[in-house]
């Protein structure tokens, strides 16, 4: 996916809200619902692989786990 690219990029090697993330996306010419981020962001949360702190509606996005190489 687009936000994995982006995590492999080192993204989130420092909090990112969901509206940082889905300006990124559409600077890189991607045109994507803020709700489809939210959902994507979500599941990396739920994979383990980002963690999110702040509170409803002003969370922000950090990788949880030290990066690995794409294999």
């Amino acid at each position: 996916s687009l936000i994995e690219k982006i995590f492999y990029e080192k993204y989130f090697e420092s909090e990112r809200s969901l509206g940082e993330v889905h300006d990124e996306i559409s600077a890189m010419g991607y045109n994507y619902d803020r709700t489809a981020v939210s959902h994507s962001l979500t599941d990396m949360v739920r994979e383990g692989i980002l963690t999110r702190v702040g509170t409803l509606r002003n969370y922000r996005y950090i990788q949880k786990k030290p990066l690995f190489e794409k294999q």
